[in-house]
């Protein structure tokens, strides 16, 4: 290519490699150096390292994902913390001589292009970078008679099924029809495909969309849904039989369980030996795991040997006998502390020291009025995390009164797994008004939709935050903060309301309970 020059007619040594260089143009007009260090191919200077020493692995996007969700905000929103934050890295990196490259430096921001793809940590959203234009168009028609067609730019293909397809079973897969135009495309075009983003419009989701509805007509043999479809389904509806936190409880359960089988040099086959699972619960009784924990242990266990069509070994009596005992034996007590009329108003009072703002106080004021006076759980009003909405109340949720009272419709909880829903009103009260609280943070909430909680930026407040406040009020009133956690206020409004000489048919009403363990949550 002629980039090769010099003064000897052949090597003058028998181990030199001689490596091209060359140049790259780069979006901003300038040029990239290129040391090509892996030519020629099998006998390289690269060739000659050892992959375990030169071997680069570079980020999957599921991964990027994974830690922003893990991570979380750096920052609570309307703040400088994130400013603050990227500065003081910066500095970090200036003192310890760590390059940095100021121009490929980006942030803070909501909004990164990762991969050709942009994640908004604000709507939750991934999408394609708004930086292609190219757009293929592919449908297909259901006739044996027709064919396919496709459309790129100002360019059309077109396919007539072949003859050999007439009167066979594969036009009853309209999916596997709607997926040749795509390839014809792809063949047709390819090379001025390659290197591109582009926007493909097909009818395959359409055409899913529309299978996957139930229709109260006769089947149509000639259109019937693919096996493979219906088996998908199947799994998507056996898996949406659990909740999230309970498939991550099961799992951490047979883990647990496989642990313990692996350092006892125990047998790992299904369904577990039934003595293995006795001495798995008495392994968990001396490392002091509650009763209810291990409970839920032994039923994800269950789940695991009926889902997979083992006998469940789970149910031998001995088990389940050891279980009762150590429901006896084990005393264990939730020493969490109720939140009290006089400790809600010392957390009113001390917010405007503990936020940034003024709107800020006035929102958490707002949001712990609402978790003690209406019993709700932290997660019932608030997101779980930026990515992970979970089932906080909406905009839409909160029906507000002038001075008369509140309207919360709670669609889903932890007790009611399916979403019947529960309605919950507010009352006023005295000397702490949760109607008060609430109509002073709606007059100053940004309009907008989405979860009822949010700050003034419009994002919404997730369980991290609003623990975090929590927190640092309990602290600053010099309470301990191992006895207080956000539960205290679901805690405090059962024993406020025992105390006042509310019936226990009220308070069972009032919390959402269907058990007798709302005696648990009741404090003297």
């Amino acid at each position: 290519m002629g980039r090769v020059a010099g003064p000897f007619p052949y090597s003058p040594l028998h181990n030199l490699r001689l490596s091209p260089i060359g140049m790259v143009p780069k979006k901003d007009g300038t040029f990239r150096l290129i040391h090509h260090l892996s030519h020629p191919a099998g006998d390289s200077v690269n060739d000659y390292i050892d992959h375990k020493y030169c071997s680069v692995r570079y980020t999957p996007f599921e991964e990027a994902l994974e830690m922003l969700e893990k991570l979380g905000s750096a920052g609570l929103p309307g703040t400088q913390e994130c400013h603050y934050l990227v500065s003081k890295f910066t500095s970090l990196c200036d003192e310890l001589g760590v390059p940095l490259a100021h121009d490929k430096t980006l942030g803070p921001t909501t909004k990164l292009v990762f991969l050709g793809l942009e994640i908004d940590t604000v709507a939750e959203t991934v999408d394609w970078a708004n930086d292609f234009q190219l757009e293929l168009f592919t449908d297909s028609a259901g006739s044996e008679n027709l064919g396919c067609g496709a459309i790129f730019g100002t360019h059309w293909a077109f396919l007539t099924w072949p003859e050999s397809w007439k009167g066979a079973c594969i036009f009853r897969d309209i999916t596997f029809l709607e997926l040749v135009p795509i390839a014809m495309a792809f063949s047709v075009w390819g090379k001025e495909l390659v290197g591109k983003r582009f926007s493909l419009s097909s009818a395959v989701e359409q055409i899913q969309t529309c299978l996957s509805r139930s229709r109260p007509a006769p089947i149509d043999c000639s259109r019937l849904i693919p096996q493979t479809h219906l088996q998908y389904r199947a799994q998507e509806l056996l898996s949406c039989s659990l909740s999230e936190n309970t498939k991550k409880l099961y799992m951490t359960a047979v883990h647990q369980f496989n642990l313990f089988c692996h350092a006892y040099e125990r047998n790992q086959t299904w369904p577990p030996n039934p003595n293995d699972l006795i001495h798995f619960v008495a392994y968990l009784s001396f490392k002091q795991f509650s009763s209810s924990t291990v409970k839920a242990y032994i039923a994800g266990i269950s789940y695991f040997c009926r889902i997979r069509g083992f006998l469940d070994t789970t149910k031998s009596f001995i088990l389940q006998k050891v279980l009762v005992g150590f429901s006896r034996m084990n005393t264990r007590v939730d020493n969490r502390k109720p939140i009290t009329i006089s400790i809600l108003q010392g957390l009113i009072s001390i917010l405007p020291q503990v936020c940034l703002s003024n709107y800020e106080s006035i929102l958490f004021s707002a949001l712990f009025c609402t978790a003690f006076f209406g019993y709700f759980r932290i997660g019932e009003l608030v997101q779980d995390s930026k990515v992970k909405p979970g089932h906080a109340i909406q905009v839409g949720d909160v029906r507000l009164s002038t001075s008369n009272s509140v309207i919360i419709t709670l669609r889903h909880s932890k007790t009611d797994q399916e979403g019947k829903g529960a309605t919950i009103t507010l009352v006023p009260a005295s000397p702490i008004c949760p109607i008060q609280h609430l109509n002073k943070y709606a007059t100053l909430r940004p309009n907008s939709p989405g979860a009822f909680f949010i700050h003034l930026s419009g994002y919404p407040v997730t369980r991290y935050q609003a623990e975090s406040v929590f927190i640092k009020a309990i602290r600053m009133l010099g309470l301990d903060t191992k006895m207080y956690k956000t539960h205290s206020f679901r805690i405090g409004a059962a024993s406020n309301a025992w105390a006042s000489g509310m019936s226990q048919m009220d308070i069972a009403g009032n919390g959402r309970w269907k058990s007798r363990c709302m005696y648990r949550y009741i404090r003297s």
